[in-house]
């Protein structure tokens, strides 16, 4: 669980409140029925557990089932959005909390980073007409749903979070439908079998060697899709050029990354594709 405590300055000395020991259900609910709407042919009854008024507002206004207005549920939204569809929701044994959580598009592979403060999840009893969304990269639980025929979708994570990451601000957008898969709109994937790495520029003894380290897991990472990868890196004493090891680059020169030596290696190897931002600024110059 959380670790409790509490924050003091100096000379200013406030009690520890436990909130395990509080029923914070019992200070937020209505002590008493009340009815909105009254004389209204259709009655619901909301459990009240800390209730929003807008819940309420809602619960009164009786909505059409067939009308077409697109549905953006977030977080809890995404749940009570999966529970009304009939999915069912389970308690994550490790709740997902933070601004750096990646989730990945199921429709087209697109990955984010998104910020999260959840601790359920909806499992895979959706019923036919709904499908998965995004799922995280962590964990592999559910981060969105959506409808097959209806602009219904929803998502775990916090598109709208202030401070950011930003890269899913757009679901939150005012057309819900644009960021829908549309026949023959959603992005095809570019099929690939061999790819040049630029690696870093020359490193010397107490250098960083950072852009070393991610053109390693740039290699890796084509090697786990089956991509052929030629490397050009300088450094012969760099992790990208071991001999040894499944997730190597197929082949490697050793030569500086120059205008004249890409182009040799380019025609040489005819790759089907060129990855640069692993190389550092000299890759970006070149």
């Amino acid at each position: 669980g959380t670790m409790l405590g509490k924050i003091e300055f100096e000379g200013q000395s406030v009690d520890f409140v436990d909130p395990n020991k509080q029923n914070l259900i019992a200070e937020v609910s209505t002590k008493a029925v009340k009815v909105y709407g009254k004389g209204n042919p259709v009655k619901v009854v909301a459990v009240d557990c800390g209730i929003k008024n807008n819940v309420i507002r809602l619960l009164v206004k009786i909505l059409e089932s067939d009308r077409k207005e697109p549905l953006f549920g977030i977080s809890t939204g995404n749940l009570i959005t999966g529970l009304a569809a009939g999915a069912e929701v389970y308690k994550m044994s490790m709740a997902n909390r933070g601004q750096n959580q990646p989730v990945l598009n199921i429709t087209n592979r697109q990955a984010f980073i998104t910020a999260q403060n959840h601790g359920y999840a909806l499992d895979s009893t959706l019923p036919a007409g709904w499908k998965p969304l995004f799922v995280n990269v962590n964990d592999q639980t559910n981060e969105g749903i959506m409808h097959e025929s209806k602009p219904f979708f929803g998502v775990q994570f916090h598109p709208e979070v202030g401070p950011g990451p930003t890269d899913t601000e757009k679901e939150k957008g005012t057309t819900i439908t644009s960021v829908l898969p549309k026949p023959g709109l959603v992005a095809s994937r570019v099929e690939v079998s061999k790819v040049l790495i630029l690696g870093s520029g020359g490193l010397s003894i107490g250098q960083a060697g950072e852009f070393d380290y991610s053109g390693s897991q740039a290699v890796k990472a084509m090697k786990e899709e089956n991509v052929k990868t030629v490397l050009m890196n300088p450094n012969i004493a760099s992790v990208q050029t071991n001999e040894v090891g499944l997730k190597q680059a197929d082949t490697v020169y050793f030569l500086p990354i120059t205008p004249q030596f890409v182009t040799e290696v380019i025609k040489a190897e005819r790759p089907d594709g060129l990855i640069l931002g692993m190389g550092g600024q000299t890759a970006l110059n070149c």
